[in-house]
């Protein structure tokens, strides 16, 4: 798996579209390729709607699920809007809003009594986490 963009060119160019988005999804979920998590059979298709069917028991599983994106029905990639998100990291004295600090605790990125008013945030630091979180770790 390549490293995570280094800058916001680089970004643009490999997200540049949903099917890029949920490929990267899937090689950090699955680096050996897909894995069903109820029967452990790797071999599986996709159906039109982006699921990931298992040959072995047939379950559907979204690359998606387990992760900060479960369930939620917004495209990965909306066009021109994360470039505008993007850019105000650049900023100095950029502050996340209260609804990002709420979902880094609610998925354990930042701690449960982070301070948003007064705590110093890395946000480049919180976001390489939050990805990080998505990397599939086999059990032992």
């Amino acid at each position: 798996m390549d490293e995570y963009p280094h800058d916001l060119i680089e970004f643009e160019e490999r997200f540049a579209t949903e099917e890029a988005c949920l490929g990267y999804l899937a090689a950090l979920r699955w680096p050996g390729g897909f894995v069903c998590p109820t029967c452990g059979h790797t071999d599986a298709w996709t159906t039109k709607r982006g699921l990931w069917h298992c040959r072995g028991c047939g379950r559907q599983t979204s690359v998606t699920a387990g992760t900060i994106f479960h369930r939620s029905r917004k495209p990965l990639r909306p066009p021109g809007e994360y470039l505008k998100t993007a850019l105000l990291y650049h900023m100095p004295g950029f502050r996340p809003n209260e609804h990002y600090f709420r979902e880094m605790k609610r998925y354990g990125i930042l701690p449960p009594d982070f301070d948003e008013a007064n705590d110093p945030i890395d946000v480049f630091a919180v976001e390489q986490k939050c990805w990080q979180s998505l990397w599939h770790r086999p059990e032992k």
